[in-house]
C-alpha cells in the first residue's frame, strides 16, 4: 500500500481512501465520490440489507461473513411525525454531527452518490478528514399514506408506514477497501 502527496493512500486493489489535513470543499466531495463510482463497488452482495425482517436472509448473510445489525424504532406517532422523520433522513441530519456530514442536497434516490465527510479523532487530530463514497444501493416506502375514513365514532384506514433506504460502500470507503 503507499501513500501519495495529495493524502491519498492506494489499496492493493487500486481504489484510495481519501484522508486530508484541512476540511474537504464540496468540489473535492464530488471529485472523491466520482472517482470512487467509476470503480464501483467494494463487495459483491449489494442490497442485501434489504430483507432484514427476513430471519432467513439475515442467517443467509451471516455465513457469508457479514456482521448484521438492524435496528428499527418508533419515531412519532401520525402522518405529521412520519413526514418530518422522512424530512430529516432525506436531508441527512442524521450525519450532521459537526465531525460528519453528507452536504444535505445531496439526493436519496437508487444510484445517488453520496460522500460522508468524518473528522478523524476530532479531540486529538482535529484537522485530519476523511472521505468515504457511498452509492444509494434502494430507497422504499411502503403504506405511504394514512387515509382516516371517519365512521361515527371510529376511524378506519390507518397504515402503518415505514421508509428505508441503504448506501454501499464503494471502493475507496475503508470498511471495505481490500
Amino acid at each position: 500500500d503507499k501513500v501519495d502527496l495529495e493524502g491519498r493512500w492506494r489499496t492493493q486493489t487500486g481504489a484510495m481512501v481519501h484522508l486530508q489535513l484541512s476540511r474537504p470543499t464540496q468540489d473535492q466531495k464530488k471529485q472523491v465520490v466520482n472517482d470512487a463510482a467509476k470503480l464501483g463497488f467494494n463487495y459483491e452482495d449489494k442490497g442485501g440489507t434489504r430483507l432484514l425482517g427476513d430471519k432467513s436472509e439475515v442467517k443467509a448473510l451471516k455465513k457469508k461473513g457479514f456482521r448484521v445489525s438492524s435496528k428499527q424504532v418508533k419515531v412519532g406517532k401520525g402522518w405529521t411525525d412520519y413526514r418530518k422523520a422522512k424530512r430529516k433522513l432525506n436531508n441527512w441530519e442524521h450525519f450532521q454531527l459537526g465531525w460528519a456530514n453528507v452536504a444535505p442536497e445531496t439526493s436519496v434516490r437508487r444510484g445517488s452518490k453520496v460522500c460522508v465527510c468524518a473528522g478523524l479523532f476530532p479531540p486529538f487530530f482535529p484537522f485530519t478528514w476523511i472521505l468515504n463514497p457511498l452509492k444509494t444501493t434502494y430507497v422504499e416506502e411502503t403504506g405511504s399514506r394514512s387515509l382516516p375514513l371517519r365512521v361515527l365514532p371510529f376511524r378506519l384506514g390507518r397504515l402503518a408506514s415505514t421508509y428505508a433506504f441503504a448506501n454501499g460502500t464503494l471502493k475507496g470507503h475503508p470498511l471495505v477497501s481490500c
